[in-house]
């Protein structure tokens, strides 16, 4: 394809309607009329030769076409919009980027409240989405460095070793505990990792296989967990104790 013919604008009307998911709001993201935005999707499709999006309840959905361009749309107007941030200072109060946070969902439940207070007082026209971590300890690097993330949040043991264009910075500490109903056998005396690894419990691996980076440290010593239940999701482990 011809990339003369291509006019940015069309790219943000698509990334618009990729999120929005529905043409009168896109329209309004974009400070443009419906009929404009029409008119881009318009375009769009003659570009493409593919529909692009199709009447939903609600609005309008991608096709595969467009849910396949999705990724890169995204990373593309990404990268474009940090070359131009480089030019000049971000200024929170007048942005309207989107910021894209992967993390797990425990650090979303305690980050989301307090992230949503600061944005809403000094950033009002910027928006937040976030993401669940594929791996619980591994640091997303091609999310960050495609632009599908533009940050991530949680405990990445190998992360010393990403590459130089990644930023580090320790923002909270958190220690590993051991959580069990009130009046559990086990809470009436000091567990031991023979107690631990014996006891039935739950635990949070993200990985198809039940095993973590627990299960590394127990085997190293010889040991194995009994667990009952593996699940991504911190919340629903915590209810179940």
């Amino acid at each position: 394809m011809n990339l003369q013919a291509v006019d940015l604008n069309l790219l943000l009307a698509m990334e618009a309607l990729l999120e929005e998911r529905n043409v009168s709001r896109a329209a309004r993201r974009l400070g443009l009329s419906q009929p404009a935005m029409s008119n881009a999707l318009a375009r769009l499709r003659g570009l493409l030769n593919d529909p692009l999006f199709v009447r939903a309840p609600g609005g309008v959905a991608p096709t595969p076409r467009a849910e396949r361009m999705a990724p890169g749309v995204r990373a593309g107007l990404e990268q474009f919009r940090r070359a131009l941030d480089g030019v000049r200072e971000f200024d929170p109060s007048s942005s309207s980027r989107t910021f894209r946070i992967a993390l797990s969902d425990h650090a979303e439940w305690l980050l989301a409240p307090h992230l949503l207070r600061a944005v809403e007082r000094e950033a009002p026209g910027v928006r937040v989405q976030c993401k669940r971590l594929d791996a619980l300890f591994v640091l997303p690097e091609a999310e960050l460095r495609m632009g599908a993330a533009d940050i991530a949040i949680g405990f990445f043991p190998d992360a010393r070793t990403a590459d130089e264009s990644t930023r580090l910075e320790t923002v909270a500490e958190e220690e590993h505990v051991v959580v069990m109903r009130r009046g559990h056998p086990l809470s009436r005396r000091t567990l031991t990792i023979e107690d631990y690894a014996a006891a039935p419990h739950a635990a949070v691996i993200y990985r198809p296989e039940p095993w973590g980076l627990i299960d590394q440290e127990l085997a190293a010593r010889g040991l194995r967990r009994n667990l009952r239940l593996a699940s991504p999701h911190f919340l629903t482990v915590l209810h179940t104790a």
